[in-house]
């Protein structure tokens, strides 16, 4: 991109509805500075989830006009601050952004409102998935499923995706490689597999 520095920050665009690999293309951005409200995050990690795969492929309920940047969830620390956003640089936030300035950027502005303030000792790749993905695995486990101590709880898993499901919301742990340690079984693909999790008293 002309005029752009080599250090710039990227954000991922979708230019072209399809497969992530086809839409998707990591171009050089122009950081935006905060105004009054806002605040600017360097991303840290992003949590990527079904909602993406859809909005890539023009099938997700908001279709945001092209180019976009897709991602509903990640965190990060602010780097600058408008006016009134009642934040520091140097806070630790979880970003909840709006489409189309999703959350796939290296560097992103944001209103303060889309931001939200998570401990300095949280790990960034926990904070990214505490939107969405811990919340869905949440309510899914413990209104829709009601799990109890004594039960065991089956996740079906494709590829690495057990490292999705944060150990204090399930309560197990587990080899470092899918399809080894003691509760987890193949199911028939190279990186797919069953994890036996036993529930027990919180």
């Amino acid at each position: 991109m002309v005029g752009m520095p080599n250090d710039a920050p990227r954000s991922w665009l979708v230019r072209r509805l399809g497969a992530p690999a086809d839409a998707l293309a990591l171009e050089p951005a122009r950081p935006r500075p905060p105004g009054p409200g806002e605040a600017r995050v360097a991303i840290g990690a992003v949590g990527l989830n079904f909602p993406d795969l859809l909005l890539c492929a023009g099938r997700y309920q908001e279709r945001p006009d092209l180019p976009f940047s897709p991602g509903f969830e990640a965190a990060g620390v602010v780097t600058e601050t408008g006016p009134g956003a009642g934040l520091s640089p140097g806070g630790h936030v979880l970003v909840v952004p709006e489409l189309p300035n999703g959350a796939m950027q290296e560097s992103i502005t944001v209103s303060a409102a889309e931001l939200y303030p998570v401990p300095d000792t949280m790990p960034v790749t926990v904070a990214a998935a505490l939107h969405i993905a811990y919340q869905t695995a949440h309510v899914g486990m413990h209104h829709r499923a009601a799990l109890r101590a004594g039960e065991t709880l089956r996740l079906v898993i494709q590829g690495r995706d057990v490292y999705r499901y944060p150990r204090p919301l399930i309560q197990a742990l587990h080899d470092d490689s899918v399809n080894r340690g003691p509760h987890v079984i193949w199911a028939g693909g190279d990186y797919d597999s069953h994890l036996l999790v036993p529930v027990t008293p919180t």
